[in-house]
């Protein structure tokens, strides 16, 4: 190590990431199980970040469907209320949880809604 380069380290540190994509870069992959009403066979979804922007991506690869054609997200509970999904739902879900997926289209411009489903399995 010569000394210029030495000072170079010193003078330029490495760019840090912003704390969001630190944080987000720390947290597990999800593995979700999902299967349409007419399926019996399950289909794993990777969530490679546990939030929602993770599940359109993950949708995206397996279904085809471009995550800017999904204009709406929600998750029906157990005891049947639709909430609308955000990142803070999407981060608490559990590793291989398992859902009925509703892939519904909503208009002629081929716009999307995903519906998820919790079932106990």
């Amino acid at each position: 190590l010569t000394s210029a380069e030495g000072f170079e380290d010193i003078l330029c540190p490495p760019s840090k990431r912003s704390r969001t994509d630190a944080y987000y870069h720390d947290l597990p992959k999800v593995l979700l199980y999902v299967r349409e009403h007419n399926e019996t066979i399950y289909t794993a979804l990777m969530l490679r970040t546990p939030t929602l922007q993770g599940l359109l991506q993950a949708v995206e690869e397996k279904y085809k469907i471009p995550a800017v054609k999904v204009k709406s997200t929600y998750k029906r509970s157990k005891k049947g209320i639709l909430v609308r999904l955000d990142d803070n739902i999407v981060r608490h879900y559990s590793h291989e949880s398992t859902f009925v997926i509703e892939l519904n289209q909503m208009n002629d411009d081929k716009d999307y809604e995903i519906i998820l489903s919790e079932l106990d399995v």
